[in-house]
Parts: C-alpha cells; sequence; structure tokens
C-alpha cells in the first residue's frame, strides 16, 4: 500500500490526504467524495445598521435640546459602528456523497481556512486511483 501522503492539515481537527478527509472524530473516505461546495454566509447586520441609524438621529436633535441625549446618541452611534465592523461572515465547506450532502467545516472571518481544504480536497479527488 502507498504512502499516505498529506495535502491539508490544522491544529483545528482538519486533515486531508489522498485517502482520508478528517474532520474532528469524522473520518470520510477520499473515494466517496463525490463533491465540493463552498459557500458564503453574509453576517447579519441589520441591528448594527439601526444602532448606527438611530445614534445618529439621537446626535443631530438630541444635542441641540439635552446634551444627555447627545451624548447617549455618541454612545449608541459608536457601539452600532463596532458592531458593524466586528461581525463577520461565515464560511461553509459541504461535501456530497452516496449518503447525501454534509456540511462539514464552518470558518467565521476566516475564508482562506475553507479555500485551503476545498483546494487540498480537491487535488486529493484527483490523485486518486481508481
Amino acid at each position: 500500500m502507498a504512502d499516505e501522503k498529506i495535502f491539508y492539515s490544522d491544529n483545528k481537527g482538519v486533515k486531508v490526504t489522498n485517502t482520508r478527509f478528517i474532520v474532528g472524530r469524522t473520518t470520510y473516505p477520499i473515494a466517496a467524495i463525490t463533491s465540493i461546495t463552498t459557500l458564503k454566509i453574509p453576517a447579519k447586520r441589520d441591528t448594527a445598521i439601526w444602532m448606527i441609524a438611530i445614534g445618529a438621529l439621537v446626535v443631530i436633535f438630541g444635542f441641540p435640546l439635552n446634551y444627555i441625549a447627545g451624548v447617549l446618541g455618541i454612545a449608541v452611534l459608536t457601539m452600532g459602528v463596532m458592531q458593524f465592523f466586528k461581525i463577520k461572515d461565515t464560511h461553509i465547506l459541504k461535501i456530497s456523497t452516496a449518503a447525501g450532502e454534509i456540511e462539514v467545516v464552518k470558518s467565521t472571518g476566516d475564508p482562506d481556512r475553507i479555500q485551503n481544504i476545498a483546494r487540498a480536497l480537491n487535488e486529493a479527488i484527483a490523485q486518486r486511483g481508481y
């Protein structure tokens, strides 16, 4: 039997070899994987946008009427801006097998990790022997 070649490995429990795809405690034979799909789920920024809008309105209309309302508006506006930039998109890797489609890896804010795993799986599939 040929030596196992590693295409990808990380410290989060994901490993791709020429014969196996390991995610945590689950192992998928490369020969059983029929396709790979990557998805991007945009972060929900609705709350942050509402906070920015309300904070801006309170600043605009609050300062002339009441100093405390203006300061509160600045606080809400600042929190909205911070939340807007803190929230990250979710990236997902799905594989298809005879058993169906399986969501195997999720990553928030790290699209390169998902792309690297997908690239390694594609290499492993391309190099598998029949």
